[in-house]
C-alpha cells in the first residue's frame, strides 16, 4: 500500500502510535499511526480512555472513546481492523529517503517490516 505525500501528524493527541528508531548504522525510521476517525464528529479522536488520576490509559477498558465528542466504539471493533502505519525512512543500505504506508503488523518479537522503495531491501524496525 503506497501513497506519497501522506499526512504528517500535527498533534500527539491524534496519534495512536509513534516511534522513531535508528535502523542499522546509517538508517532511520519514523512510524506513526493516527487514531481511528470518529463516526460522529469526523475527527481522529477515538482512543483508549485516559485516567487523569493516575496518568495512565485504561488499557483494560472495553471501549475507545472520542476525545473530542465522547462517542464510544467497542475495542473489539477497532482492534479487528489492522491500522495503517505511515513510515518516513532512510534506508540503511542505499540511503534512499522515502515514505510509505503499510498495514501495521508486528511479529512475535514486536518487529515491523517494510521494503525500501529504492533498493528493495526489507527494513526491520524493532528489537533484534
Amino acid at each position: 500500500m503506497k501513497n506519497m505525500a501522506f499526512e504528517k501528524p500535527t498533534n500527539t493527541k491524534e496519534l495512536r502510535y509513534f516511534s522513531r528508531k535508528s535502523v542499522g548504522a546509517k538508517g532511520k525510521a519514523m512510524i506513526w499511526i493516527f487514531n481511528p476517525v470518529c463516526p460522529e464528529c469526523g475527527k481522529k479522536g477515538l482512543q483508549i480512555p485516559f485516567n487523569e488520576e493516575n496518568g495512565r490509559y485504561k488499557s483494560r477498558g472495553k471501549f475507545f472513546e472520542c476525545i473530542y465528542c465522547g462517542h464510544k466504539e467497542t475495542k473489539v471493533d477497532i482492534k479487528s481492523k489492522l491500522p495503517i502505519a505511515n513510515v518516513a525512512y532512510t534506508c540503511p543500505e542505499c540511503q534512499h529517503k522515502g515514505e510509505t504506508q503499510e498495514e501495521f503488523k508486528r511479529n512475535s518479537k514486536k518487529q515491523f517490516k517494510f521494503k525500501c522503495e529504492g533498493c528493495g531491501v526489507v527494513i526491520v524496525v524493532g528489537k533484534k
